[in-house]
């Protein structure tokens, strides 16, 4: 017998959708675009606005972050006409990475200090804004305000046993490391995340991981090592559509050929 078009229906639909985000985007948003159809013809508008987020999530993936960003707006708007808190504040921390990942800093801290202020009781959705503020203090070099954050995080996830928001505040760990040169304990936090990356088949994070560690490795002038790792990333990217973590992957490479004097070689990588 054929499902009835309801709101259980949606949320599966919603649900298989970011199911495939991990290994197609496209697939997911073909499904998201289906789920958006259904619920506008029975006007579930919260099976509507998860669907508009998972579509920006789509985006998001594929690194095309203007138009996650429409999505996010789109779904912003709506979880303030239903008043619900939760999801502006889901949709706040989505807005506030969007902008981490443009550059513009202010916007972002701003919109990931109003989901904070929105999600006061979900411990698992706060551990992942303080994640991003302490990711995004690091990039702003304002370090004490960032390992505050980045510990906040860590105590709740090893506490609930998020192991995806563990994961995350391993690469910070490994990034404040590196800030103070001491690569060989940037590459065990860096090691640790690709552990789990591996485990819950998150292939956009194992990617970027594999760059991360490769970049160490760069580091300690260890090209063989570092070379083993953007191999994996290029495969890696090869199979599931992220154009944006390509190109840095071939940018690596460029780089990689430069340091070992190989300068052909590296604009044959830039080309």
């Amino acid at each position: 017998a054929a499902m009835s078009q309801d709101s259980t229906y949606v949320n599966k639909l919603n649900q298989i959708a970011s199911e495939y985000l991990k290994t197609n985007p496209g697939i997911s948003r073909t499904v998201a675009a289906y789920s958006l159809e259904v619920a506008t013809r029975i006007k579930y508008e919260r099976g509507y606005d998860r669907a508009l987020t998972v579509t920006g999530n789509t985006y998001w993936y594929e690194g095309v972050y203007e138009f996650a960003q429409n999505y996010y707006l789109l779904a912003a708007r709506q979880y303030q006409a239903l008043h619900d808190s939760i999801g502006l504040g889901e949709t706040y921390n989505n807005i506030g990475e969007v902008y981490k990942r443009l550059n513009d800093y202010e916007k972002a801290l701003e919109y990931l200090k109003k989901s904070l202020d929105l999600i006061r009781k979900d411990s698992a959705k706060r551990a992942l804004i303080f994640y991003n503020l302490g990711e995004l203090y690091i990039r702003l070099n304002r370090m004490e305000e960032a390992k505050a954050y980045t510990q906040k995080s860590y105590d709740i996830s090893r506490a609930t046993g998020n192991d995806r928001v563990l994961a995350f505040n391993y690469w910070s760990l490994a990034a404040i490391e590196q800030k103070d040169k001491n690569y060989n304990a940037a590459l065990a936090y860096f090691l640790e995340a690709e552990k789990i990356w591996k485990q819950t088949g998150e292939l956009r994070s194992l990617i970027q991981t594999y760059q991360d560690v490769a970049y160490v490795y760069l580091k300690k002038k260890d090209f063989q090592s570092g070379e083993k790792y953007l191999k994996r990333a290029i495969r890696l990217a090869g199979q599931i559509k992220v154009p944006d973590l390509q190109v840095t992957n071939y940018l690596r490479y460029a780089r990689l050929d430069s340091l070992r004097g190989n300068y052909a070689q590296a604009l044959v990588h830039l080309s």
